[in-house]
């Protein structure tokens, strides 16, 4: 049951970040053209938004596992 509790708790901590932190940003590079020894190359910028409710979801999912009683 003690994995319950680190899940329990991995998913909390999962939820209150993605609370705070709304949106994750990252960068992507691709190459486009490549004409003899000359190489051109785009890096793009992504953004991946976190929904507020699902933030909310994993709390409760990990007030939940916490509040399962153990067997013994």
């Amino acid at each position: 049951m003690k994995l319950m509790r680190i899940l329990a708790v991995v998913l909390i901590l999962l939820g209150i970040s993605s609370l705070f932190y709304h949106s994750f940003s990252y960068t992507t590079s691709r190459q486009t053209a490549e004409i003899g020894s000359l190489e051109l190359s785009v890096k793009e910028t992504e953004q991946f938004s976190v929904p507020a409710w699902l933030g909310w979801m994993l709390i409760a999912s990990g007030c939940c596992l916490l509040l399962i009683p153990r067997r013994s």
